[in-house]
């Protein structure tokens, strides 16, 4: 046995190259043996830290000016509250008509509050939850132009309207043309 030893460290003498090549051979063989079941998790923690900074990395671009828009954010809901109507304050409710019927001059013939409702939503967005529609019927008469006027600001006016009947009808008084609007709408006001 020693003499097959002498013979192989001759031959590794002889040939130094070979010698390093095979002993490196051996010593990532080994490497690769003890090492490559790790590997393969290695690689998958690799992409899975990968993917979470790409995460991350958005969220910093995104959240360059999030104070600012934090602020914009909190100034809308203000906004959207100031234009909520309270269900139990009928008679500001009220005035709310009133004030646009002066201002246009069509008479008010009847107005209603009715009772709050979540309000329905279109599309499949999510309901409301934070907020109840009042319901409201009205029927107001006048010139076409007048009667067109009062319901352009009912519906476009400060507080947030949705239309869901609008009957229109024409009459002859006093040699005069007179339009009868009969109205059912919602609007947004705060959960009671």
């Amino acid at each position: 046995m020693a003499d097959k030893f002498k013979v192989i460290l001759q031959w590794f003498q002889q040939r130094p190259i070979a010698a390093v090549a095979i002993a490196l051979s051996i010593i990532l063989a080994v490497g690769w043996f003890v090492r490559g079941s790790r590997l393969n998790s290695i690689l998958e923690e690799q992409v899975q830290v990968e993917a979470e900074w790409s995460r991350v990395d958005y969220n910093l671009r995104r959240s360059r000016n999030l104070e600012a828009d934090l602020e914009r954010a909190q100034e809308l809901e203000a906004e959207i509250k100031s234009r909520l109507l309270n269900p139990d304050e009928v008679a500001i409710n009220h005035d709310y008509f009133y004030q646009i019927e002066r201002e246009t001059g069509v008479r008010l013939i009847t107005l209603n509050q009715g009772g709050t409702a979540e309000p329905r939503t279109v599309g499949g967005l999510p309901s409301l939850r934070q907020h109840d529609a009042i319901s409201y019927t009205l029927s107001v008469e006048g010139g076409f132009p007048e009667v067109l006027n009062f319901l352009s600001r009912v519906a476009h006016g400060r507080h947030l309207v949705r239309v869901s009947a609008l009957n229109l009808s024409a009459a002859t008084q006093g040699g005069s043309s007179v339009i009868t609007a009969n109205l059912q709408c919602q609007i947004l006001g705060v959960k009671k």
